[in-house]
């Protein structure tokens, strides 16, 4: 399998699939594919491994793109944003936003939970995410552009909520208070925000989606 991202604003990914060749895509990422790639939907993995997708944010059903000889199949994020390749070896976890996911080579999703209550309330994070298990290949949709930044052990990162696109599952991720009440009143950030603690990997994006739909209404005119 080979692949190629092109553009900037929304950029398209192209996969390379040889005979006998599959990936497994969300519903509707899909933008265009040579005549020689078939789809089939499935609930992949059978239905408590679908239920739990679909309880994380992703479908219940995923669609397999096999390829009867050489071709190409093509992908897209479905806002404005970037694509971000992942790379998992063996016993390796990442944890992403519900709906960050478009395609897989080896089908590996699964769903997180935050056990930390606390972080799942007020961080902006949630208490479910899509886990991808390694090994595995696999493509995540964010907003924006995004930033891999690697922690040491110990090390933290205060991040705004909702930019927090994906993160590896031995970090640790937690709510923490905006310190002083004019930073919490007026300082535009709210009054938590998530806080990375590595060692691991965190992928930050610059324009959450709820964040990008509540500058756009604004401007929707109301009766």
């Amino acid at each position: 399998m080979k692949y190629d991202i092109k553009g900037d604003t929304t950029p398209i990914l192209s996969i390379e699939l040889e005979s006998g060749e599959s990936i497994l895509s969300e519903p509707g990422s899909m933008v265009y594919m040579d005549n020689t790639i078939n789809m089939d939907t499935k609930a992949e993995g059978g239905l408590m491994s679908s239920v739990k997708r679909s309880f994380s944010g992703e479908s219940f059903f995923l669609a397999e793109l096999q390829a009867e000889r050489q071709g190409h199949v093509h992908f897209s994020p479905t806002a404005p944003g970037s694509i971000v390749p992942l790379t998992l070896e063996d016993g390796e976890a990442i944890l992403t936003q519900q709906d960050a996911v478009i395609c897989t080579v080896n089908g590996n999703i699964d769903t997180g939970y935050n056990t930390d209550l606390a972080a799942g309330f007020l961080s902006g994070q949630g208490f479910k995410y899509t886990r991808l298990n390694g090994p595995e290949n696999a493509f995540i949709a964010a907003g924006g552009e995004v930033q891999k930044y690697e922690l040491e052990e110990g090390q933290k990162l205060k991040i705004d909520t909702g930019c927090l696109v994906a993160f590896e599952q031995k970090v640790d991720v937690s709510a923490e208070k905006v310190g002083g009440l004019k930073n919490s009143l007026f300082g535009g950030e709210g009054l938590f925000l998530t806080t990375a603690t590595g060692p691991g990997i965190v992928w930050i994006q610059s324009m959450p989606l709820p964040e990008l739909a509540l500058e756009l209404s604004k401007y929707i005119p109301t009766q």
